[in-house]
């Protein structure tokens, strides 16, 4: 981020703050009103600095959208300034009415409350419940079916039961898959040691006729943590136990008509590029380049790429996060199926969503391609 942009950052994020300050200081006083009757002007000095001292401890709350308390919060504000901007047409249409009862609604701050927990509760329950999404693609290349699954952005032991994910799993061998790819974050950086190797002994009970393929993604080594729970050396002790394929900016031939290149996450200083990573390939096979983050299509897609795989994005999670996601550059797509050329991108939300226990934005998912010639 250049000087300029962080200037012009800096500066939306200070007036946010003050608009979301000033905003729970005038939905205090009117809450308060309901008891005693008084406006802002009837306040002394004393008391109004309380009330903005409160103010600024809720907003505080409100801007660490990283935590559960944030998120909520933010919900809450976001649907407070739509109900105000309601009671302000309700003012101007029914200027000449009795509003009382309208006036005690609006001070009582029911309206946002409500919306906010019913949000919250489908978001908790939106997060516990996954969905199969399925893609038909067709391609010159192959000569019979094949059908691939597509699993990413587990995030183990951060949000839901060790339970659920055996659920997942069962529901995954059952789909009878030719190939099964692992599109990165399968672990997180709060993820104990004990919970990581316990992640990968589930994952290893994926069952594929052509093989089970791994790419790591930008949690999966925990390099946001000062510690990471598993050194250098366990995690290739890890891999080399477990009948999982782990492609490192490297590929595999699965048969005589499909290979699959792995590549490191784009955060890896060590990434090699689209061209390197399938130089010399014979472009009558189809070929499936796994890649944690959407971020490369064009670049993907003229080295000769038929379908690339991503996660990350998590499709937002928390709407309308997902609306800016490609705006802001963190992905040149959010969620779904995308053509470059003649290259099939398709963006997973995830197994499971990050950081908090809801989802709002898209289901939680495992993808099934079936790939027919």
């Amino acid at each position: 981020m250049n000087v300029k942009m962080a200037i012009i950052f800096g500066t939306v994020m200070l007036l946010t703050m003050g608009l979301i300050s000033f905003t729970y200081y005038r939905l205090l006083i009117r809450f308060v009103s309901l008891f005693n009757k008084k406006e802002r002007k009837d306040y002394g000095k004393r008391i109004k600095a309380i009330y903005i001292i409160l103010s600024v401890v809720m907003t505080s709350l409100t801007v660490n959208f990283f935590s559960v308390v944030g998120i909520v919060l933010a919900h809450f504000i976001v649907i407070s300034w739509i109900i105000e901007l309601v009671n302000i047409v309700v003012k101007f249409l029914f200027s000449d009415k009795n509003l009382n009862i309208w006036n005690c609604i609006i001070k009582s701050l029911i309206i946002p409350l409500i919306c906010t927990v019913a949000i919250v509760i489908y978001g908790y329950i939106n997060m516990h419940n996954v969905v199969r999404t399925e893609y038909i693609i067709h391609s010159n290349e192959v000569s019979e079916e094949y059908k691939i699954v597509f699993i990413s952005d587990v995030h183990y032991g951060t949000i839901v039961a060790d339970e659920e994910i055996d659920k997942a799993i069962d529901r995954i061998n059952k789909e009878n898959a030719d190939i099964i790819i692992l599109g990165g974050d399968m672990v997180d950086e709060s993820t104990s040691k004990e919970d990581i190797l316990e992640a990968y002994n589930k994952l290893s009970k994926l069952k594929a006729k052509l093989g089970v393929y791994h790419v790591e993604g930008n949690h999966d080594r925990q390099k946001y943590s000062d510690s990471p729970t598993l050194s250098d050396d366990e995690y290739e002790e890890l891999k080399n136990g477990l009948d999982i394929v782990f492609l490192e900016d490297d590929s595999i031939q699965v048969n005589n008509e499909i290979l699959v290149a792995g590549r490191l996450d784009v955060s890896n200083q060590n990434r090699i590029s689209e061209n390197e990573l399938l130089y010399g390939i014979d472009q009558s096979q189809f070929v499936i380049v796994a890649d944690h983050q959407p971020v490369n299509y064009k670049e993907e897609s003229k080295a000769g790429a038929n379908l690339v795989v991503s996660g990350h994005t998590h499709a937002g999670q928390i709407f309308p996060i997902g609306l800016f996601t490609t705006l802001v550059g963190g992905a040149e797509q959010n969620y779904g199926l995308k053509l470059e050329d003649n290259t099939v991108c398709i963006v997973s939300s995830g197994l499971v969503g990050w950081g908090y226990p809801i989802r709002t934005s898209k289901n939680c998912e495992y993808v099934v391609i079936n790939l027919k010639p």
